[in-house]
């Protein structure tokens, strides 16, 4: 997005610009007298990618930590060959989307703070207390991710435990019916 910022107001008067003209004076650089426009690019972006770089930091590395701890405790749930194929591609797979994570977040902070406050969290970040929060910000993230995920598998577990208890959802989805709504057909 590009702002236009009007720096210098018309003085000059139209009559005096065709006098000139029909003189036969060449074109002279623009001065403080002619209307000057500047396109100036919204620095927020900037920002945000700054911010996000400081802030996630050790991203990747703590990702390929996290995902080695839960294959780890994956080991004998599953055949050996299943689990060395997740060992050997889950982190390049996790690497490959973890762009579109820092771009979405990028995104989210340059439209969700000023420029102002991108300035001062980058000011704070870039110091050693900010540093620290944002590695203790990280991990929390990651044990808070977990804890997310398994309220979710719960949340859905009970609500269609209980949902298919008062409907009859494998009578349903025996005649190709959307679970527990009626048929358009």
């Amino acid at each position: 997005m590009r702002k236009f910022s009007l720096i210098v107001a018309i003085s000059m008067s139209l009559p005096a610009s065709f006098a000139h003209a029909q003189e036969g004076v060449r074109a002279q650089p623009p001065t403080s007298d002619m209307l000057v426009m500047v396109v100036r690019d919204d620095p927020r972006p900037a920002l945000a990618e700054q911010l996000v770089q400081m802030t996630l930091r050790g991203m990747d590395k703590f990702t390929q930590e996290m995902l080695t701890q839960q294959l780890a405790g994956a080991e004998g749930v599953m055949p050996e060959e299943q689990a060395r194929w997740l060992r050997r591609n889950a982190g390049p797979i996790a690497d490959s989307n973890l762009r579109s994570l820092v771009d979405a977040i990028t995104h989210e902070y340059a439209t969700r703070f000023t420029e102002a406050e991108l300035n001062a969290l980058i000011a704070f970040y870039g110091g050693p207390l900010g540093q620290d929060i944002a590695r203790k910000q990280m991990e929390a993230g990651g044990a808070l991710g977990e804890a997310a995920q398994k309220f979710q598998i719960a949340f859905a577990t009970e609500l269609m435990t209980k949902f298919c208890g008062q409907f009859d959802c494998e009578g349903e989805a025996a005649k190709g019916t959307p679970t527990g709504k009626p048929s358009r057909r």
